[in-house]
């Protein structure tokens, strides 16, 4: 699908017509492509597996924005983001990004920025909590208010600075509440080949109530430890983490803010 470079929307409401791709032989996985260059091309309808296929939604909106509005999304072949902005701006609860059959594939954001809710819309939790989020290059994920992810992946490979921020929502008021981002098992992973950013996780974040693990590697570039005393992953304010933290990898994990958590803390 492309988009027509104007504001534009796919369905005239919330949950009008299906949209899916690939066909019923052979058995593989689908990819549905939606591009859009300029302005916000609107996704009202629902997009779906195709039969028992399972579809990926791969959206590149460079310059432009797609905004997702369906709660009903039942693809469970994952989400890909290449370059521009994708707003999840559901106007009821519920998962606008579902949960993907392989959690590795939940949502893959490279070189771009998706934002959870706006003025009007601020929900939370709208990326189904069984998901890993990866971030490649100069990548944004901008929650509101409280949300569960599996796991964090960062690939700090240049571009920008990778970045997840708790709640990143701006509202007529200012920003939007303090929400916390709590971690599921799969924990957060960070490696990087570049000195100019660091990965950083802003606002809070909860651990959970398990042993829970982050793992850092060295700043490597064409094989080789540069700038050993740089942090490869930032991280504001631990709160909440009972279950406590076992930091591996050999590469530095920074903590910029003050922490609260009953959890052990190992550094392996």
């Amino acid at each position: 699908l492309i988009g027509p470079n104007n504001n534009q929307s796919i369905g005239n409401a919330v949950d009008s017509g299906r949209l899916t791709a690939g066909g019923s032989s052979p058995a593989a996985l689908n990819d549905l492509y939606v591009f859009n260059r300029a302005n916000t091309l609107t996704i009202n309808s629902r997009i779906v597996d195709n039969g028992a296929n399972a579809v990926r939604a791969v959206f590149t909106a460079s310059g432009g924005v797609v905004s997702l509005t369906n709660t009903n999304n039942s693809y469970t072949g994952g989400t890909v983001v290449n370059g521009g902005t994708l707003n999840l701006v559901a106007s009821t609860a519920g998962q606008v990004i579902p949960a993907a059959s392989t959690p590795a594939n939940g949502l893959i954001i490279n070189g771009a920025t998706v934002t959870m809710g706006s003025a009007s819309n601020t929900l939370s939790q709208q990326i189904a909590a069984s998901n890993i989020v990866t971030l490649t290059g100069g990548s944004a994920l901008n929650l509101f208010g409280d949300n569960t992810l599996a796991g964090l992946v960062f690939n700090n490979n240049g571009g920008g600075t990778p970045t997840v921020t708790s709640f990143g929502t701006v509202t007529s008021t200012g920003l939007g509440s303090a929400g916390v981002l709590t971690i599921g098992s799969s924990g957060v992973v960070a490696t990087s080949s570049n000195v100019g950013t660091t990965n950083v996780i802003v606002g809070r974040v909860d651990f959970g109530t398990s042993l829970n693990t982050i793992d850092v590697a060295p700043i490597i570039a064409q094989g080789v430890e540069v700038n050993p005393l740089q942090a490869a992953l930032a991280i504001q304010g631990i709160v909440g983490t009972t279950g406590g933290i076992n930091k591996i990898g050999n590469g530095i994990l920074q903590v910029n803010a003050q922490a609260h958590y009953s959890g052990p803390t190992n550094v392996t």
